[in-house]
């Protein structure tokens, strides 16, 4: 079963901010006060499907600070010819 609209969005917006009051505002969620939007969020985050994706958005962050193999090369070739010139 996939995630809803709004559980997508809260989840993409938890994991730039870290913040889940402004992720769960930010995905549409209505709030009546800031200690019911804090139960919410913290009701969601236990949720076993956003906690799946949470992992899932970690990794491919993870992934893409990571420099690859072909990166690097051009990386010092690019430093190597520097030196030469």
């Amino acid at each position: 079963m996939a995630l809803t609209i709004k559980q997508e969005k809260f989840c993409i917006e938890y994991a730039k901010s870290g913040n889940a009051r402004q992720a769960y505002k930010d995905a549409g969620y209505q709030c009546r006060n800031d200690a019911s939007c804090d139960a919410s969020a913290s009701q969601l985050l236990r949720n076993p499907k956003v906690k799946e994706r949470l992992a899932g958005l970690s990794n491919e962050a993870k992934d893409a600070s990571i420099a690859d193999i072909a990166e690097m090369q051009e990386k010092l070739t690019a430093v190597i010819r520097q030196e030469l010139e």
